[in-house]
Formats: C-alpha cells, sequence, structure tokens
C-alpha cells in the first residue's frame, strides 16, 4: 500500500512531535539535576552536605546543562521541521 505525500507529511510531522516530547522530557531530567545541584549549595551552607558531595553534582548538573542546551537546539531544529509541515497541509 502506497501512502500519498499528504499522508507522508503527516506521519512525518506526528514523529516530529513525539520527539519534541521526548526532548522536553529529557530537559526536565536535566531541570532536576541542575536544582539538586543548586539545592546541594544550600545544604553546605547549612552544613548537611560535603563539599565533595556538592563537586560531583556540580560535575553532573554541569553535564545536564550540556545536555539541556543540545536538546533545545534540536526541538529548534524540529519545530522549524514541523512549521513547515503545517504549512504545507494548510
Amino acid at each position: 500500500m502506497k501512502m500519498n505525500t499528504n499522508d507522508d507529511n503527516k506521519y512525518t510531522m506526528l514523529a516530529r512531535s513525539l520527539t519534541v516530547k521526548n526532548l522536553i522530557s529529557q530537559i526536565d531530567e536535566c531541570d532536576k539535576m541542575i536544582d539538586m545541584w543548586k539545592r546541594s549549595l544550600r545544604e553546605l551552607e547549612l552544613g548537611y552536605t560535603s563539599e565533595d558531595e556538592v563537586e560531583d553534582l556540580l560535575a553532573l548538573a554541569t553535564e545536564a546543562l550540556k545536555d539541556k542546551k543540545s536538546f533545545e537546539a534540536e526541538i529548534g531544529i524540529l519545530s522549524l521541521g514541523i512549521s513547515k509541515d503545517m504549512k504545507l497541509e494548510g
């Protein structure tokens, strides 16, 4: 069974939308890691955690921030594709 171009566009747009949804979930996870590091700074000031733990969380937060920026860039690219798909259907 061969699909027409309109069906192809719908499936492409759906796939891009699902990918964006997954990327947003990944960004949420990155935000959690960054927040953990911020929380550890407050806990360090109160004496509830060690500098080593804060440093470990800083390394994780740094990677999370890099990943977050990458995911956000991917969302931007995918959003442009979705926008173009919608204009083709309209």
